[in-house]
């Protein structure tokens, strides 16, 4: 449950944009949009083509906030991030695919199977250590699941790529 929250220097924070953000989430995933495997991958070729496109800003902004190199940034979490997101579009097809499961006795004259489906909208939320990796990894790991998402500290970055905006 969203509430208002008061912050460490005392203001006093709303979370009535992020109700609002995820209210439209999860009107958007009922309307289906994010359940076709095509859909998802999409949606994470988008994602790594912003990445790419912003891939200088996002080094600039780790070495501004904690201080990494270059190359302790590609290392630690473009790259990371890169690599799982080519792991997860390859994969994709092969994690919704139906998946045949032994039949009961009792139902001898039927077919069992097990069908991966979304369960709706995702929350991430990550530490400050590694801010891009633990934020973005989870969402990658979430379009492929066809489940909404909302990153609002990232929003900026990935306003080009998110279905339904």
């Amino acid at each position: 449950m969203l509430r208002d929250v008061e912050m460490r220097d005392g203001s006093a924070g709303s979370c009535g944009k992020s109700k609002e953000i995820v209210e439209a989430q999860r009107t958007y995933y009922m309307e289906g949009k994010t359940r076709a495997l095509s859909a998802r991958i999409d949606a994470l070729n988008r994602l790594e083509q912003s990445i790419l496109t912003y891939e200088q800003e996002l080094y600039q902004a780790l070495r501004s906030d904690l201080g990494k190199s270059r190359a302790e940034s590609y290392m630690c979490e473009v790259g990371l991030v890169l690599s799982e997101l080519s792991y997860m579009i390859r994969h994709t097809p092969s994690y919704a695919k139906e998946k045949t499961v032994l039949t009961p006795l009792a139902q001898f004259a039927s077919r069992s199977y097990k069908k991966p489906s979304p369960y709706g909208v995702v929350l991430v939320m990550s530490p400050w250590n590694y801010p891009f990796l633990l934020t973005i990894d989870p969402l990658a790991d979430r379009c492929d699941c066809s489940r909404k998402y909302s990153c609002t500290e990232t929003k900026c970055l990935l306003s080009s790529h998110q279905p339904g905006d």
